[in-house]
Parts: structure tokens; C-alpha cells; sequence
């Protein structure tokens, strides 16, 4: 760390606000930081970046150990060719959500699947998963009766009581149509985003989203992300441009956005 004199920062994660393209999740992280912070970066055109302060060569205390596996979270992340990758849109990646959906005060795990451009085999298609703590560090597969098993190209997840009932829902954005889970409190989810008017086109990529209060009318809105859209039988073939040092590289044209459900 930069600086000798240290002090404990804590981040706390509210559930209700869980996002993808990479998880984040409900948590608590401690951090050595400098009790006296220091801005990092330029803030506008006109500031100049802070120097960062020498190291200290204080060891650092934590350590982490990679145990999805035997907690029983075995699932198998596809997305995009294995081996090579033609559209951008193959290598976003997905997202997951951990979040308390059936009151026994554990946190469960909700993870997020993509697909590839060839397309899969009737019932062969990877689908989300839902995982159920069933306390001690282990999870079981509850996805067969959630009604959250759609396969698709999903790009992230957030989770929040839209509905003021108490219990946590969950939106997913897709390459496609996005699903809006309505938590029935008997264990499963019903998809109710065409209801709410939220399911979006078909070749529209919604790539983020969050669950907020913006006007502090009670009621949670939803904010959802998109980056462009792609239809791959009219994307144009996969081109090369070449850059300044001569090598070649793919490009691709890309038009974005952002629309906002109240």
C-alpha cells in the first residue's frame, strides 16, 4: 500500500443492486487504504494526477481460495466460439447475482449464460442456473423448478423488490428479448417483462441494468444499458483494418444507447 498510517474502509454491496458483465456481489470487502485519501486520475481537462506515494512493503493479509466447485457451483460458462471469435459480441461475457430469494436468510446464487453464433441441438443449449444455499459453504441446483433455466445470450442480471411484495425479482439483459422474474415467494419466478413493458426487440443487445429509485416515488425504476444492435445475417463479414504499427486487427461499427423503465 502507498502510505505507512492505514485505516479499515469497508464497502457493503446492497442486494437490491447487483450488476453484471462481470459479478458483482453482496459483500463486505476490508481494505488497507491511507487514512488520508488521495485523489487518483484526472477529474476534468484542467487537473493534474495526484503521484502515487511510495509502497510501504507491507504484506498484504488477505488471502482467497477459489471453492465453487465443491460448494456444489459447477457450472460451465459458454459464450462465443471456444477457440476464436468473430463478433464483439462474443466475447462480453455474462453475469451473476447473489441474492436471498426464499427467506431462510442465505444468500443463494444466480448465474447468467451465454451461446454461441452456431447455435446448439434441441435441450442441449446452456441455460442460466440458479443455485440454493442450503447452508455450510454448499449450494444445490434449484434451476429445474425456478422457472429460470432460459437460454440465450444473457449479458447481466440485477435484483430488486419492483413489485414493494417483500421479495427480491430479478431483471435479466439479453441479446434479445430481456426477462423480468417476478419472485411468486414459492420458490420459482415468473418471466413478466412483456407485462411490464420491458422485454425490448429481439436484436436489441441490452448489456447492463440496475434496479433504482431515481424520483424517490417508493417504487424501484429500472435502468437498462445498450451497446448496439447486432443481427448477424446482416453484420457485415468480419473485416480487418490495419493500425498505425502495420498489424491488423477486426473491425466493426457499433451503435449504443440507454433507455430508462419507470
Amino acid at each position: 500500500m502507498p502510505h505507512s498510517a492505514c485505516g479499515i474502509l469497508r464497502i457493503r454491496v446492497a442486494p437490491t443492486l447487483v450488476m453484471g458483465v462481470q459479478p458483482l456481489l453482496s459483500l463486505c470487502l476490508s481494505a488497507l487504504v491511507p487514512c488520508s485519501l488521495l485523489a487518483q486520475g484526472v477529474a476534468s481537462p484542467n487537473a493534474q494526477p495526484v503521484k502515487a506515494l511510495e509502497a510501504s512493503g507491507l504484506p498484504w493479509g488477505a488471502e482467497f481460495v477459489d471453492t465453487a466447485r465443491e460448494a456444489g457451483l459447477d457450472l460451465e460458462f459458454t459464450y462465443g466460439g471456444r477457440d476464436t471469435k468473430s463478433y464483439i459480441i462474443e466475447s462480453n461475457g455474462s453475469g451473476a447475482a447473489f441474492l436471498e430469494y426464499d427467506g431462510d436468510s442465505r444468500l443463494d446464487v444466480f448465474l447468467i449464460n451465454g451461446s454461441t453464433l452456431e447455435g446448439f441441438p434441441e435441450g442441449d443449449a446452456p441455460m442460466n442456473r440458479l443455485f440454493r444455499n442450503v447452508g455450510d459453504g454448499k449450494f444445490e441446483d434449484s434451476t429445474g423448478s425456478s422457472g429460470l433455466g432460459r437460454s440465450g445470450w444473457g449479458s447481466a442480471v440485477c435484483a430488486g423488490d419492483y413489485d414493494n411484495d417483500g421479495r427480491l425479482d430479478l431483471f435479466v439483459a439479453y441479446w434479445g428479448a430481456d426477462s423480468l422474474y417476478r419472485n411468486r415467494d414459492d420458490g420459482s419466478f415468473a418471466d413478466s417483462a412483456a407485462m411490464a413493458g420491458v422485454a425490448e426487440r429481439s436484436k436489441q443487445w441490452s448489456s447492463g441494468c440496475t434496479f433504482v429509485d431515481y424520483d424517490r416515488d417508493g417504487l424501484l425504476d429500472l435502468l437498462v444499458t445498450q451497446y448496439q444492435q447486432f443481427d448477424p445475417e446482416t453484420a457485415p463479414p468480419r473485416a480487418r483494418r490495419r493500425t498505425a504499427n502495420g498489424k491488423a486487427c477486426p473491425s466493426t461499427a457499433i451503435r449504443g444507447g440507454s433507455r430508462l423503465a419507470a
